[in-house]
């Protein structure tokens, strides 16, 4: 029946992206739904059918965008930034790039319609960058049974010469599963506040959870916090995976992404409150720990404890990264995640606190390559 059900959201979804509609694409079996628009390829829902609360309900308005976005798209769930993560230059916004790059303005092109196996559903979509000439190829993997997904992209340089690169999954949670309670963990440690002095990183760095702003003390664990920051974090070199959750206690469920490390090094907490209530809380992971333009990054020679906030990506050359997003159920009033490890049967997580208890998110293993 899963199968099934699969299977025909994906028909009609398909019928309705050969329109050239923006029909997003649902993938949904006994136990879970995912929806990724065609416009920006953003995955804007991922909930369990028993406990629909979705944790990727964030959305702006158009008039919250950025200037050069204000004709685009509206940020949206968890979105992907390629080239850059921020703003871009002057010349390059003369040039008509938008904030945080051309990839979640544009409508994606769907390349296989379906392909099926025993255990899990795959769609390919392909994105020609004009303006910012990358070519970007991504396939989601959606299992016939289970709450997770995977993600496998490929990134492109169209040039005829070699540039520096960026790569951030522009992952955002909001209410209802945002609230004051909505506890967030990983296994990244030393950070900044995005607002400290470009030249004052290392000096000015924390440890999470503890964190020292510019404006005082944070636990960045807790999202009760009534001041709005950006955090930026490097997961250890001795991690072979990356991982963050954040978890909603009032209804027992846990939303985490898992990567390698090599792939994104960087993870970027950011926290915005209105009325008294969190509205917005970033868990983005990538291959950058600063929003700025290239020319800014180059001319302060920014290097945190080692790691540039750039990769170099040849003429004509590619590169892949991959991501396993999950949603699971935990005990009541369960603590947070103290620790995650993915092995033999799945995902293991451990929680918070003195007495932790343990999950297992059962996956296939060696997903992520």
């Amino acid at each position: 029946m899963g199968k099934l059900l699969i299977a025909v959201s994906l028909f009609f979804s398909l019928l309705s992206l050969k329109a050239q509609d923006n029909t997003p694409l649902i993938f949904e079996n006994k136990e879970a739904k995912l929806v990724v628009q065609t416009l920006g390829s953003v995955i804007t829902e991922f909930v369990l059918k028993n406990k629909p609360i979705n944790p990727l309900s964030w959305k702006l308005r158009p008039d919250q965008m950025p200037k050069n976005n204000q004709s685009g798209p509206p940020f949206a769930g968890h979105f992907l930034c390629v080239g850059r993560w921020g703003s871009p230059s002057e010349g390059e916004i003369a040039a008509g790039i938008p904030h945080n790059s051309e990839a979640n303005t544009l409508s994606w092109s769907l390349v296989d319609k379906s392909s099926s196996d025993k255990s899990k559903t795959t769609a390919r979509w392909t994105l020609s960058m004009p303006l910012d000439q990358y070519k970007v190829t991504r396939k989601v993997h959606f299992p016939t049974a289970g709450s997770w997904f995977l993600m496998e992209e490929r990134f492109e340089n169209l040039l005829s010469t070699a540039r520096l690169s960026n790569v951030v999954q522009h992952v955002t949670i909001g209410p209802p599963f945002l609230n004051n309670n909505t506890l967030v963990d990983c296994n990244a440690t030393v950070g900044f506040d995005q607002r400290t002095a470009i030249t004052e990183l290392e000096k000015q760095s924390f440890i999470f959870p503890h964190a020292s702003l510019v404006d005082g003390p944070a636990d960045l664990r807790k999202t009760n916090d009534d001041r709005g920051y950006c955090t930026t974090h490097l997961v250890p070199d001795s991690a072979e995976f990356g991982w963050v959750t954040a978890t909603h206690v009032e209804s027992g469920l846990v939303l985490g992404y898992v990567w390698k490390q090599v792939d994104y090094p960087w993870l970027n907490l950011w926290h915005h409150k209105e009325a008294g209530n969190p509205v917005a809380h970033g868990l983005e992971f990538g291959t950058t720990g600063l929003g700025k333009p290239y020319q800014v990054l180059l001319e302060n020679d920014v290097n945190f404890f080692g790691k540039k906030s750039w990769f170099y990506l040849d003429a004509k050359a590619a590169v892949k990264k991959q991501y396993i997003g999950f949603l699971t159920k935990v005990p009541s009033n369960f603590k947070g995640v103290k620790s995650l490890k993915y092995g033999k049967g799945g995902l293991m997580l451990t929680e918070q606190g003195d007495k932790p208890r343990t999950v297992l998110v059962t996956l296939p293993e060696n997903l992520l390559k």
